[in-house]
């Protein structure tokens, strides 16, 4: 058997090749548009894949009701990896941008950016010029602490930053200092969650204190999907 988990740079190679040599592969902690899609879509058979995650639909409506929870222009910047998990959540009819613009939001996705670029210039001048206060996407830590940092330093401050993996970890926020203040994104595992584990019968909470107290370190949101792996 084969257990993948965290990015769909993992995940989707090794799925693939679960397949292939019928192994038996569970995976999770990447949306199951990125894992399906790329491999002929919903309508494509497999025998040896199962993925348990939430999808983009889950995603867009949570930074959708965030968005409409504050005043803007409604001007969304999406600013998206050049890599497998951008693709598809840039993808034009599967991604964020239909839905966005089906909730009233005017969306601008300048070219994608290369993983641990450093300079993120052409996406921050396409975001001023188009007068962007919402900025949203899916960005790793390393990126987003120095497109955060360019964007201070070319006085792009929008009303509202959502941003996707980036703000997974205490450590991610903290390395960016009050630059990070204020950032939302989404969650998809809490120890305020009312389940227990079948294998164990702990609850969220249980899980997160057990943690917290063997390591010293603040509980994160994969804890739940490690878990269940």
């Amino acid at each position: 058997m084969l257990i993948p988990a965290s990015t769909t740079d993992v995940t989707l190679p090794v799925s693939e090749q679960g397949e292939l040599f019928e192994v038996p592969t569970i995976s999770s902690t990447a949306p199951w548009q990125a894992v399906i899609m790329p491999r002929g879509g919903a309508d494509q058979d497999f025998n040896w894949t199962y993925h348990f995650f939430w999808g983009l639909e889950d995603i867009i409506q949570t930074f959708v009701n965030m968005w409409n929870s504050v005043d803007s222009d409604k001007k969304v910047g999406l600013l998206l990896p050049c890599n497998a998990d951008g693709e598809v959540w840039g993808d034009d009819k599967i991604g964020l941008p239909p839905a966005m613009r089906a909730a009233g939001f005017e969306v601008i996705a300048p070219s994608k950016f290369e993983i641990r670029t450093d300079d993120f210039s052409s996406q921050i001048n396409a975001f001023k010029e188009a007068g962007c206060e919402i900025l949203g996407g899916l960005v790793f830590p390393a990126d987003l602490r120095t497109a955060t940092i360019q964007m201070a330093q070319q006085s792009f401050k929008p009303k509202i930053m959502t941003v996707a993996a980036g703000l997974l970890f205490p450590s991610a926020v903290e390395a960016m200092g009050d630059l990070g203040a204020g950032m939302s994104t989404e969650v998809w595992w809490t120890p305020a969650f009312p389940y227990k584990s079948t294998l164990t019968g702990e609850s969220s909470a249980d899980l997160a204190s057990k943690w917290e107290q063997s390591t010293g370190k603040q509980w994160t949101q994969p804890l739940g999907y490690s878990h269940a792996m």
